[in-house]
């Protein structure tokens, strides 16, 4: 039996459908008369003079071709259907290549005067992008009190914003970022210094919007959604709790700004945020709970761990194994530091699920967040594929001796890609001992004499599972990001 018969896939790419961006923006907002309407927020705005939209958001490359898919340009692309003949104007920031998969939401974006510009290869800002934002702000000139801002933005955007201060060329500021990074700095330091010699990061983009009424649409690829992190938070207040200029004196790089370029950056005043309204309509919380709906669909038994797993892949992977094993074998509360590794701290609602799985019941755990793969060899996967594939080492032996356990597990990302693949993620199945038939991957790993080991040790995750014959989970490219997700489906069977 190939993964494409696990339950967990099949939830995963149900709930997947529902995660696309046109999908998530219809959830959240529609027109009626002249009025757009978001009733889960109480928001309302009134369409008589039109709007303009403007956006920045990336996809992800499709690996082995050159073109993207862009989730702002697929939020954009449901906006004009929905605003036909209400758009005064607009300009969308989207990554190179992206022409090529788009075309057709290009041209439509176009017959509605918003303008779409290509830049920031290899997710880098360049020219391209910094002209992109020259024209979002000269769409935005001038603006009235009258006036519907509505602002785009995924993960990715802050590559497609560049606009440094005065007194700094967009090649210091990138030579300083990158030497941030390769130093070390957290990302709360990146992004002081970031906000700090930008004109429209760290809220300064409200400069130019006030004062207009903007309603800003965000999709979240940031663990616990910080505003002020995605895309370096161009619409929302700062308070400059860090200070850039202490970041590049800790990391002794002052000397490669100018001081102008450090006194340019005002900070913006609080009172141009009150007409701001940000609205995230989409993240890792939104795709669990799509896919916690499709379970209870299917009959299972639910339970939602966290949106905010983290750590090395594999680590994490032999956690969702010993949480399965913990189900099975009621010993769920010597297992404390098991939880809090996977980002859970109660006990009650899982040792309620255990009570349902002796009851024959099939119970579905979930969880997600972002991962990352601490590299040791020289082979192909990607983090999920990975996490995946220690879970199955981990639930081999763990499992061994439990002949009536049932056990999926799945961990992919929802942008349909992982790593350099052309894989999602991965799922792994393990049947009954002594089954009739050998039905399931974990069955065939076993009689395949390959040594899973020996391909988790050198970061190889993919050829395993291609030459396992089975295991891969591909959706193609979603056009969306909202991290990673995990499925545990366990059911014991009654004999």
């Amino acid at each position: 039996m190939t993964s494409e018969c696990c339950l967990t896939e099949s939830i995963f790419k149900s709930a997947l459908d529902e995660l696309k961006p046109d999908s998530l923006m219809s959830d959240v907002l529609h027109v009626a008369e002249d009025c757009l309407i978001l009733p889960n927020f109480n928001l309302q705005y009134d369409l008589k003079r039109g709007c303009r939209i403007v956006g920045f958001g990336k996809g992800h490359q499709i690996y082995n071709l050159k073109p993207f898919l862009g989730a702002v340009l697929c939020m954009a692309g449901y906006l004009v259907e929905e605003l036909t003949g209400r758009i005064k104007g607009g300009v969308l920031s989207v990554p190179l290549g992206i022409s090529a998969t788009e075309g057709s939401v290009i041209e439509a974006c176009r017959l509605n005067n918003i303008n779409v510009v290509e830049g920031a290869e290899n997710n880098l800002p360049d020219k391209h992008s910094l002209l992109a934002c020259q024209q979002i702000l000269k769409c935005l000139e001038p603006c009235t009190e009258e006036d519907l801002v509505i602002v785009l933005i995924s993960g990715g955007g802050s590559a497609l914003l560049p606009y440094p201060v005065p007194g700094l060329t967009l090649s210091q500021k990138q030579e300083v970022i990158l030497r941030l990074t390769h130093a070390g700095a957290d990302i709360e330091e990146l992004n002081a210094v970031r906000s700090q010699l930008s004109l429209v990061k760290g809220g300064g983009l409200a400069n130019y919007m006030y004062p207009a009424q903007v309603l800003t649409l965000i999709l979240s690829d940031v663990i616990g959604d910080p505003l002020n992190v995605i895309a370096s938070g161009p619409t929302v207040h700062h308070s400059n709790l860090v200070s850039a200029t202490a970041v590049l004196e800790k990391y002794n790089l002052l000397n490669l700004v100018p001081d102008e370029a450090l006194r340019s950056k005002v900070e913006v005043d609080q009172s141009k945020f009150e007409r701001i309204q940000n609205v995230l309509i989409g993240n890792n919380s939104v795709a669990l709970e799509k896919m916690n709906q499709r379970a209870l669909k299917d009959g299972c038994e639910t339970v939602v761990l966290s949106s905010s797993t983290s750590g090395e892949s594999c680590e994490v992977g032999k956690l969702w194994s010993l949480l399965a094993t913990s189900l099975t074998d009621a010993t769920l509360l010597e297992n404390s530091s098991l939880l809090s590794g996977l980002k859970y701290e109660s006990t009650d609602v899982l040792m309620r699920i255990q009570d349902k799985l002796y009851s024959g019941s099939r119970v579905i755990v979930m969880g997600g967040g972002e991962t990352t793969v601490k590299i040791r060899g020289e082979g192909k996967g990607g983090r999920n594929q990975e996490m995946v594939l220690a879970f199955g080492i981990s639930a081999a032996a763990l499992f061994s001796h439990k002949s009536s356990v049932d056990v999926e597990f799945l961990s992919c990302g929802t942008d349909g890609i992982d790593g350099p693949t052309d894989a999602a993620g991965a799922c792994v199945t393990r049947s009954m001992k002594n089954s009739l038939f050998p039905r399931y991957i974990w069955d065939l790993v076993e009689s395949s004499g390959l040594n899973p080991e020996l391909y988790l040790e050198n970061n190889d995750s993919y050829s395993f599972w291609t030459k396992v014959g089975g295991g891969l989970v591909k959706t193609g490219h979603s056009g969306t990001n909202l991290m990673d997700v995990q499925i545990l489906s366990i059911q014991k069977k009654i004999i």
